[in-house]
């Protein structure tokens, strides 16, 4: 007997009445566009939330669940001495968008439909060896001359492919996953973003998540330990026009990753014990991790106005004793091209420093193209990480 309304039912006359939880009283506020259900004390979480949908005069396929679903458990006396414990949940919905675009949770459906490997044990402590997956500039909702939001998600579709096929070919026991930025177009940082984009800024938010939720999770499947780390970046800075507002951790990628951090470590934590997600401090816009005795920086590069004055930048930033000032890589996107090159020497290891410079997931920019005839083919850049430095660099 799953629904709460069956056992009651087996207890007529009912004493006392049903009372329900301040402020959870079943019912739902729907405006057009948005709205909120709480659903009827239930034994068991449904399947679906589709029944409720349509008991609030809602069809199930112009209307989603979005966002974290509250819960209330509740337990109720039903009479002569039995007590069954509810739940009451709090679903936020939005009607779907006329894009002809899957849902969030569909999107992650998709990604996820790859056979996953078993998770290698983690030898000792201290992992030897750690794959690097920088996920740079996506852009989500940027249509261009490689195409739109559908084409993105099939292009990282079988990026993710091919990281779970490099992975299997590491001998590593450490995922890590960088975020360098502009995870979403936005529509504040150029006019013709008004024209050119495919999604409005919510969904761009929605889908960049489940495309960025995807690869994290990969890594979790196949490795025993896994880092995520992000910066804030020009294109998902929150703004006004084009002036920026609050810190730089008032941030849409950053954003993103506190929530992928809540649906984790709240809704499955056991299943993602192994993972730590890491954002800058809130007023910083750079962060380092050691990893495997590396220590590997993390920049956008919107600093700059040309990807030749980072080395420069970094170095200032070494003086300054920021965050990255003793990183041995610093990895940085906003640039749209794969660029790597030993840029000083680290005082501390005696070795070079290593910038690399990861190319995009984009669907291009044409103002770029139409300016200098070319462009960089889309990718994500890869590598490897020991206790001696860095190895098999690719672009997939």
């Amino acid at each position: 007997m799953s629904r709460i309304g069956d056992a009651l039912e087996a207890h007529t006359p009912l004493r006392p009445p049903v009372k329900h939880p301040h402020g959870w009283e079943p019912g739902s506020v729907w405006d057009g566009q948005q709205g909120v259900i709480t659903t009827k004390p239930l034994t068991e979480r449904p399947a679906t939330w589709d029944e409720f949908l349509t008991d609030a005069g809602l069809n199930p396929a112009e209307v989603q669940v979005v966002g974290p679903v509250n819960v209330r458990g509740w337990d109720m006396n039903v009479g002569d001495g039995n007590v069954i414990r509810a739940h009451y949940y709090r679903l936020n919905i939005v009607r779907l968008t006329e894009l002809g675009l899957p849902d969030l949770p569909t999107v992650m459906r998709l990604a996820k439909a790859a056979v996953r490997r078993k998770a290698r044990v983690l030898p000792d402590d201290q992992p030897d060896r750690a794959v690097v997956a920088v996920w740079a500039d996506p852009q989500t909702g940027k249509t261009a001359v490689r195409g739109g939001t559908d084409q993105l998600i099939a292009r990282s579709a079988e990026t993710m492919e091919r990281l779970g096929n490099y992975i299997a070919d590491a001998n590593a026991q450490q995922g890590v996953w960088l975020d360098a930025g502009d995870a979403v177009e936005s529509f504040e940082n150029t006019l013709e973003q008004q024209q050119t984009n495919d999604l409005s800024l919510m969904s761009q938010v929605d889908v960049a998540t489940a495309l960025e939720f995807d690869g994290i999770d990969l890594m979790c499947k196949l490795l025993p330990r896994v880092v995520a780390a992000g910066v804030g970046s020009n294109h998902c800075r929150w703004r006004s026009g084009k002036a920026t507002m609050g810190t730089p951790a008032d941030d849409w990628g950053l954003h993103m990753l506190r929530q992928i951090h809540n649906w984790t470590q709240r809704l499955a934590p056991e299943q993602y014990a192994h993972l730590t997600i890491n954002v800058p401090k809130t007023h910083d816009e750079t962060l380092a991790l050691d990893v495997c005795g590396q220590i590997i920086g993390l920049a956008h590069g919107h600093q700059v106005t040309r990807p030749n004055a980072i080395p420069d930048w970094w170095s200032r930033q070494s003086h300054g004793g920021q965050p990255i000032a003793d990183a041995d890589i610093l990895v940085s996107g906003h640039f749209h091209h794969l660029r790597v090159e030993p840029v000083g020497r680290n005082p501390h290891s005696g070795k070079s420093r290593w910038w690399m410079q990861a190319p995009t997931l984009d669907n291009g920019s044409d103002w770029f193209r139409m300016r200098k005839g070319y462009d960089s083919d889309p990718g994500m850049l890869v590598f490897q990480v020991n206790r001696d430095g860095w190895d098999n660099l690719r672009v997939i």
